[in-house]
């Protein structure tokens, strides 16, 4: 029997049951070793499980095994570990105490508890885990990140050395392992996806893809495998925000508008060149004789008036760069 278990009562008096589990009032000399025995056991069981323990090799980076040499005989409410690990985790790991079943780790982030993500733990790293016996889980009981979920920098690796814990923004979509999520679809995305839903400028798709509204609140579109969107950053500058982030706007080009308008005069000369004429003949005959081409020199005054719009071709915005990857903390 162990301590954590209901057999045994905080008030002293009140452990009257038979031996072992109790040590009630005129009990047998035979059962006073047997209590004394289970009392020994259950407090060397509780000590074992409080100093460190490394988890089994045989596990992996998303399913750890820890095992002691007593088995306990149950997981109760608020029972604690203190748990070296000897791999780091990948997404949304679980932890199998012994054979007393696998259980998700959760972590406490932005206001809930949510499922770990990879490179929240360590190889080497020690936590304690207390089990809550409501959801099922191991909770660590103490902060693990100095990143906190959201945050975004530039990654100059590529995209296949993108560190544990963070995805490109790309435009593309998390949610759980069923929505179909085109980025990331893993437990691991809850912390994320409920900070950003609160957003506006954060749009939600059904599990298929297709547009929707966002529901009554990020925990009903996370239980309904929905789909949040990321910012997409490629060919795009950060610009810093005053209030609510992830809003988009600039062009890579630009253009002017043109409007000319103006007045002039001044004088214009030349010659005219006409065709051959028929002139009547000397002597006052009656027939007519071809005469040449001619000319005629002239002079004029002019004046021009011009009014005319338009628009100018475009030219890039863009200064000399550096590309990058936009990456974003799960």
């Amino acid at each position: 029997m162990d301590i954590s278990q209901s057999n045994w009562n905080e008030a002293d008096d009140n452990n009257t049951t038979a031996a072992p589990d109790g040590a009630p009032e005129g009990m047998p000399p035979s059962g006073v070793n047997d209590t004394l025995r289970a009392m020994m056991g259950a407090i060397k069981r509780w000590y074992d499980q409080s100093i460190p323990r490394t988890t089994d090799g045989a596990g992996s980076s998303t399913a750890y095994r820890l095992s002691y040499d007593a088995i306990p005989t149950a997981l109760a409410d608020g029972m604690t570990f203190l748990v070296g690990f000897d791999k780091s985790c990948g997404n949304a790991p679980t932890l199998e105490v012994n054979s007393l079943g696998a259980k998700p780790l959760h972590k406490w982030t932005s206001g809930s508890w949510v499922a770990l993500v990879a490179g929240d733990l360590m190889a080497g790293q020690i936590v304690r885990l207390a089990y809550d016996q409501a959801s099922g889980a191991l909770r660590i009981l103490a902060p693990l990140n100095v990143v906190p979920t959201g945050a975004t920098l530039g990654f100059r690796g590529t995209a296949a050395q993108v560190p544990a814990g963070w995805l490109i923004e790309r435009g593309t979509s998390i949610g759980d392992a069923a929505s179909g999520a085109t980025e990331l679809a893993s437990a691991a995305c809850e912390a994320l996806f409920k900070l950003l839903w609160a957003n506006a400028n954060y749009a939600v798709q059904t599990p298929a893809g297709g547009a929707t509204a966002k529901g009554a609140s990020a925990d009903a579109d996370w239980a309904a495998h929905r789909r949040l969107v990321l910012s997409d950053m490629a060919d795009t500058f950060r610009r810093g925000a005053t209030a609510t982030p992830g809003g988009t706007g600039g062009a890579a080009t630009h253009s002017h508008s043109v409007s000319v308008s103006g007045s002039g005069s001044g004088t214009a000369s030349g010659t005219t060149n006409g065709d051959g004429a028929s002139q009547q003949g000397l002597g006052g005959g009656s027939g007519f004789a071809p005469t040449t081409s001619h000319a005629h020199t002239f002079s004029a005054n002019v004046s021009v008036s011009v009014s005319a719009t338009g628009t100018s071709g475009s030219t890039s915005n863009i200064p000399p760069y550096v590309y990058e990857l936009s990456i974003i903390k799960l």
